[in-house]
């Protein structure tokens, strides 16, 4: 066999076990996502099906010895989930009004198509956050 021809096996071999590697790799991976919770680019869930969401995290986290401690650390989880949430929900209506403003100065220098154009922009969901806040959904 000649030097080319065993440089070309070797290489051709190489590429097979890779792209191989490669694809049992990343099956194996979307297999194991595939039972993990949606990220925060996903949908919100309905308030019949709530996700696993910071309390219940932060508490697996801990690992709370036993039920007294759960309990004793529980109301201060949720007191800050709730304070976490108030925080989101006011920055995301700060970011709708600023949305609307831009869109109010911009108007009068820009023609129907770039303020339609606009207007579709300010009105899709940014990592999954109610519409207006503009720019694509999920992570960046």
């Amino acid at each position: 066999m000649t030097p080319f021809a065993k440089a070309t096996l070797v290489l051709t071999v190489t590429f097979v076990l890779g792209a191989t590697v490669g694809f049992l790799g990343h099956a194996t991976l979307v297999q194991a996502r595939r039972g993990a919770p949606p990220r925060a680019g996903g949908p919100p869930p309905r308030p019949d099906e709530r996700r696993e969401g910071f309390v219940e995290r932060t508490e697996a986290l801990i690992e709370p010895h036993d039920d007294a401690q759960r309990n004793a650390i529980r109301p201060h989880l949720e007191m800050t989930d709730a304070a976490n949430r108030a925080a989101v929900d006011g920055a995301r209506e700060k970011l709708r009004v600023n949305m609307d403003t831009l869109r109010a100065r911009l108007d009068p220098f820009l023609d129907a198509a770039q303020r339609a154009r606009l207007r579709e922009f300010a009105s899709r969901p940014m990592r999954g956050g109610p519409p207006g806040l503009g720019g694509p959904p999920g992570p960046r």
